[in-house]
């Protein structure tokens, strides 16, 4: 059992997984002295984002039985999605983690202007498949320190003038 960890899947895999994400971001949010050159990476912004699986054409149009659905009233439109995610449920999860994943690797990090991110797609309550996101930005990071400097000096400014 002492490779369980290597096994995908088991309650070991995953908390390795998420402790190598968390030593990942402690890394980048680090200022070692032999990296003097390199500005630490810090967190900017964390989501999370849930897909419409209950409304969106995209994925409904997939389920079989789609076509017979649209001609039918507001209620038995509603119940007939509310199959698909049951039924389909595969194709629901397939549709949703395909959605997080164009949204975090392209469109967040062109909008957040970004540098890395970790996701992590699950199903939660009341079977609602979701991301959760982290976002790293080097800019952003430039920011806050220059900000952290300025409100340092602005502190030791004020200090020398007391003493």
């Amino acid at each position: 059992m002492m490779f369980n960890s290597s096994i995908p899947d088991t309650s070991s895999f995953w908390k390795r997984s998420r402790d190598d994400e968390k030593a990942v971001q402690r890394d980048w949010e680090e200022s070692v002295l032999w990296r003097e050159d390199k500005m630490p990476i810090s967190i900017m912004l964390f989501q999370t984002r849930a897909p419409p699986y209950n409304h969106h054409p995209a994925i409904h149009n997939l389920c079989p039985g789609t076509e017979s659905l649209s001609i039918q009233s507001d209620s038995e439109f509603l119940e007939g999605r509310r199959r698909n995610v049951l039924q389909y449920s595969s194709i629901i999860l397939f549709m949703c983690a395909l959605m997080a994943e164009l949204d975090t690797t392209f469109l967040s990090r062109i909008r957040y202007d970004g540098d890395a991110y970790l996701t992590r797609f699950e199903w939660g309550a009341n079977a609602n498949p979701h991301a959760h996101r982290l976002y790293f930005s080097c800019e952003f990071s430039q920011h806050k320190d220059s900000l952290e400097q300025n409100i340092q000096n602005c502190f030791q400014s004020a200090k020398d003038v007391n003493v």
